[in-house]
């Protein structure tokens, strides 16, 4: 269930076993509507997605966008919150091992090469990219921390410091592993800019 505030609706994201439970299926209700008792009236949404697992579908409250994956495509879009029926842009790239969002910009992180991991800054507005460049990470060590805080990029190899590099002006600050263990689990404060990590 998102609670989207843009336009007064309940979108319920929901499976059913009339294919095993493997497509996501999303609905928006009025809020209006459900507080007069009524749940019958209701909007598909994203009918054009083929949203089987490992396909989904992301809300992204900070930046009023929603995020789909079409795993059979490798086709991700960004679709407006205030008008959900709106797809706004799609990337496609069979490279793309993740994305990471945070306000106003989103981090492609790529299929690590050899002995870099290859990174793009999109503005989450337009999908116009703003930079691209090859991480280089150490060869041999696995990747055990990698975070988009804002305009940072954290990054941790086994055994190695904690790296924290500006993505639009390549600034890097290193904390070494005596200061920084790797955590379980990031809480980001971006009002604070500041981060908490869990052990």
């Amino acid at each position: 269930l998102f609670d989207n505030k843009l336009s007064g609706t309940l979108i319920i994201v929901a499976v059913t076993d009339a294919d095993q439970y493997s497509s996501l299926r999303c609905r928006s209700c009025s809020l209006e509507d459900l507080a007069g008792g009524s749940a019958r009236k209701s909007t598909e949404l994203f009918t054009s997605e083929l949203l089987q697992s490992p396909g989904f579908v992301e809300f992204d409250d900070v930046n009023q966008k929603v995020l789909t994956f079409c795993a059979e495509a490798r086709q991700y879009k960004v679709w407006s919150m205030a008008e959900p029926s709106k797809m706004l842009y799609h990337i496609t790239d069979s490279r793309i091992d993740e994305i990471k969002i945070s306000p106003g910009i989103m981090l492609l992180v790529l299929a690590k090469t050899h002995n870099y991991v290859p990174l793009k800054v999109i503005s989450i507005e337009t999908g116009q990219m703003l930079r691209e460049f090859k991480q280089l990470v150490k060869r041999g060590e696995p990747i055990v921390v990698i975070e988009q805080f804002n305009q940072k990029l954290l990054l941790k190899q086994d055994h190695s410091p904690l790296n924290i590099i500006d993505l639009l002006t390549s600034e890097l600050v290193s904390v070494q592993p005596d200061r920084f263990q790797t955590p379980f689990a990031f809480i980001f404060l971006y009002d604070r800019q500041s981060f908490l990590a869990f052990r």
